[in-house]
């Protein structure tokens, strides 16, 4: 939100730095900062950090960010990731995830429930219940969201 005279951002005196971030049209403040690290790396860490910071408020990518307990193996030795567990889960349980990943984007825009419900039914009419609908169809809705497709 502030810039040195150089024209880059302005690093408070935590090594951080405020940010806006906007996405469909809102515009939403967000803080990152890099304690105790010095030089270029620690701009990258700061300008990181405020974007997730501000992103999650949108609920942008919720579960890119989880943070998964180090070492974590499959029985063959592979590592697990967030993206494979998720893959593992259920239908039913990412269709669910996905539900309240759509729901943060509704609120994001200020909309409730009963919007994204109405929103889904226009979409999908062949099965208009959202609460009904699989992680295949729920993936392709919250890329409708995304995109701010008819909203």
């Amino acid at each position: 939100m502030a810039f040195a005279q150089s024209g880059l951002p302005l690093l408070d005196e935590n090594s951080g730095l405020w940010i806006r971030l906007t996405i469909g049209g809102k515009t939403l403040p967000g803080y990152g900062d890099a304690p105790g690290k010095r030089g270029g790396n620690a701009v990258k860490e700061a300008i990181g950090d405020a974007l997730r910071n501000a992103g999650q408020s949108f609920g942008v990518a919720l579960d890119l960010w989880k943070k998964e307990p180090a070492g974590q193996v499959e029985k063959d030795g592979t590592p697990v990731r967030q993206v494979e567990k998720a893959r593992k889960q259920s239908d039913r349980e990412r269709a669910n995830e996905l539900r309240g990943q759509c729901k943060a984007i509704a609120k994001s825009l200020g909309n409730d429930v009963a919007w994204l419900q109405d929103q889904f039914a226009g979409w999908s009419p062949e099965e208009p219940d959202i609460l009904k609908a699989d992680a295949a169809t729920m993936e392709k809705f919250q890329d409708h969201l995304k995109r701010g497709d008819g909203a």
